[in-house]
């Protein structure tokens, strides 16, 4: 518990250290502030721990929450402080990221960069300090021998972030960015839009195993064959042709079940699904250039089209 006294006096050093805080051309100033250093050592000691610092950072006191950053920057952290640290920094501004970025720079833990610009706002991209900020850390960790990667974060992001994210890295013009370019650039390529394709037609998700579908040698054997058409390079569409009730949709939905757990995503839309709602040719048009976009093998998406005689599975 942190002494009523202690936090009294914290808060008046911040009050008492306002006014050159308003007039500093630079955040670095700060670190030669007199006042400054003595918040610093104040939260330097053990009876602060590092959740309270983070509490600070994230508070809306910005001297004290560089204060605390600062302090923070002399301590051994763990991951899941700098996973704290990182997750605050989209809603922290100029003065504090300053703080931030100088304290993520000389971190033990990696990677850090990939994650960090992950967390950007959209108005970084504008903001000319900001940039510098960015681009100093940058050099330090590549100077620390961190290899940039996004690692599995790619994973969740929305096209929307990736489109941010990318546009920072592009105001930034930094040669040592590469790496996170193309990891943006291949998650853009393969990501799947489930909710643009749900708005179209269906997903087969979950695909749970049918008890009652008992699959025979002669069945698996041609299984296993349309697997390697749909799947084999070059990859090949299927038709599947017969009367109602042979089959075609029980062979289709095992072949579905079959390739699941490979990483494949089963789109189902018919003729009338890709029309609904389209009046013009040019309209039709577009739809159909936005489906292709959103499928194909890089994607790992599989489009089934039921029709009057058959099924068309088409592996784009």
């Amino acid at each position: 518990m942190i002494a009523a006294k202690s936090t009294t006096q914290l808060y008046d050093l911040a009050q008492r250290m306002m006014g050159f805080f308003e007039q500093a051309a630079h955040p670095k100033d700060l670190l030669e502030n007199t006042i400054f250093q003595q918040g610093v050592q104040m939260l330097s000691s053990g009876q602060y721990s590092d959740d309270q610092l983070i509490e600070y950072y994230a508070g809306h006191n910005v001297p004290i929450g560089c204060m605390a950053l600062e302090a923070l920057s002399q301590r051994t952290l763990s991951e899941s402080t700098i996973d704290d640290i990182i997750a605050h920094i989209g809603s922290r501004y100029g003065w504090t990221l300053f703080f931030v970025f100088r304290l993520l720079g000389i971190a033990d833990n990696m990677p850090v960069v990939g994650p960090a610009l992950l967390r950007a706002p959209e108005w970084w991209k504008e903001d000319q300090l900001i940039l510098q900020i960015l681009r100093d850390f940058i050099n330090l960790r590549l100077a620390s021998d961190e290899g940039l990667t996004f690692g599995a974060l790619l994973k969740d992001a929305d096209s929307q972030q990736l489109n941010e994210v990318s546009d920072l890295i592009g105001a930034l013009d930094h040669p040592g960015l590469e790496p996170l370019k193309a990891e943006i650039q291949q998650a853009s390529d393969t990501k799947v839009d489930r909710e643009y394709l749900k708005a179209v037609g269906r997903l087969w998700e979950p695909l749970e195993p049918d008890p009652s579908v008992h699959v025979s040698e002669e069945m698996q054997s041609i299984l296993n064959r349309m697997e390697q058409s749909v799947t084999g390079d070059p990859c090949r569409s299927v038709l599947l042709t017969g009367d109602a009730g042979v089959g075609k949709t029980t062979h289709i939905r095992a072949l579905a079940q079959q390739l699941a757990g490979k990483g494949l995503v089963f789109f189902e839309a018919s003729a009338a699904d890709i029309i609904a709602g389209q009046s013009y040719l040019g309209e039709l048009e577009k739809r159909l250039l936005e489906i292709i976009k959103n499928l194909g093998r890089t994607r790992g998406v599989i489009w089934f089209v039921p029709g009057l005689v058959g099924w068309v599975m088409l592996a784009l």
